[in-house]
């Protein structure tokens, strides 16, 4: 039996809804994850629709899922704690930047935002908007561009999110929000890094941090080599 065939296996004896109370009870609520509507669609969305077949029965498992090279799905307390800090309220215009397979994207869209999900990988896309469609969030509007730039056509947003890290904050990000918008990211600086939240208030963006964490670098993000003489 390969490996393949045995996840198959694993993933038809596991009992998906009861794996999903479970990382609410042991991962999200311990971590400090308390808001009332975002712990409802972490118990209901299914997380697993967003995950490629052979890693389903890692779903709910407490670690980032591989989907390509420097991409991941976020770790669910990692994401969590991240869309908590962007204190999401109805009707609020929402950017989601490296946006994978979409799970960060559902979950923002039922806490009533009206969500964007920047995502530079066709393969990606392809299956966020195949499961978002799936989970009943068809509205989550997918676009396909660099990410360092954001989505100009979609500004000014009172959230962005990176479903990531970065080695540094482009400048397209904090002009694209609004008055009082907020940008929640995980910042690397080597092997360390970071979650920060930043807050746009007269026109500048102050930021505290939020917690450790080191998720892979979205492609693209990372700093450019310094110059040596």
């Amino acid at each position: 039996m390969d490996l393949i065939q045995q996840a198959e296996i694993e993933e038809r004896l596991m009992d998906f809804e009861q794996a999903r109370k479970t990382m609410v009870e042991t991962q999200l609520r311990p971590s400090g994850v308390t808001d009332p509507a975002l712990l409802h669609a972490l118990r209901q969305i299914a997380r697993e629709r967003f995950v490629p077949p052979a890693q389903r029965v890692f779903a709910y498992g407490d670690l980032d899922i591989p989907l390509q090279e420097n991409r991941q799905l976020l770790a669910p307390r990692t994401l969590a704690r991240l869309i908590q800090a962007l204190a999401i309220q109805p009707g609020d215009r929402v950017l989601e930047i490296a946006g994978a397979t979409g799970y960060g994207g559902a979950l923002l869209a039922s806490l009533g935002g009206d969500v964007t999900v920047l995502e530079p990988s066709p393969d990606l896309s392809f299956m966020a908007r195949a499961a978002l469609d799936g989970c009943g969030f068809g509205s989550v509007k997918i676009v396909s561009t660099d990410c360092r730039t954001g989505w100009a056509e979609g500004a000014f947003y009172d959230a962005i999110m990176l479903h990531g890290a970065a080695q540094f904050v482009p400048d397209a990000w904090l002009s694209q929000l609004k008055e009082g918008g907020r940008l929640a990211l995980i910042l690397r600086e080597g092997a360390a890094g970071s979650a920060r939240l930043y807050t746009k208030s007269r026109g500048v963006c102050g930021y505290r941090v939020l917690f450790d964490a080191q998720p892979a670098i979205v492609p693209g993000l990372e700093k450019a080599p310094a110059f040596v003489f």
